[in-house]
C-alpha cells in the first residue's frame, strides 16, 4: 500500500474516534447542561485506543511520511473541534 492510502486509513480512524469521544465528553455536556451519557466503562478507554492505534500501526509499518501526514491532520482536526461551541440542549 502507498503512504497516501495508509494516511487516507489512518486518519479516517482517528477521526471517527474523535468524533465519537467530542460527542460523550462529559465537560462539553455539562457546559451545555446535557447529562452525560450512560456508557459502560470500556467505550471511552476503546475510542482513545481506536484514536492512536492507528499512529502505532504506521510506525510499525514504517510508513514514516504517511504518520507525519497523520499527526498533521489529527493536530488541525483537533483545533477545528476545539473551534466550535457546543450546540445547545434543546
Amino acid at each position: 500500500m502507498t503512504s497516501l492510502l495508509w494516511f487516507a486509513i489512518a486518519s479516517l480512524m482517528s477521526i471517527g474516534a474523535c468524533l465519537a469521544l467530542r460527542f460523550i465528553d462529559p465537560k462539553r455536556r455539562r457546559l451545555v447542561k446535557q447529562k452525560p451519557p450512560e456508557l459502560p466503562g470500556f467505550v471511552r478507554p476503546g475510542l482513545w485506543s481506536m484514536f492512536f492505534l492507528p499512529a502505532i500501526a504506521l510506525l510499525f509499518a514504517s510508513q514514516y511520511v504517511a504518520f507525519l501526514a497523520w499527526l498533521g491532520a489529527i493536530s488541525v482536526l483537533g483545533w477545528l473541534i476545539a473551534l466550535q461551541p457546543p450546540k445547545q440542549a434543546e
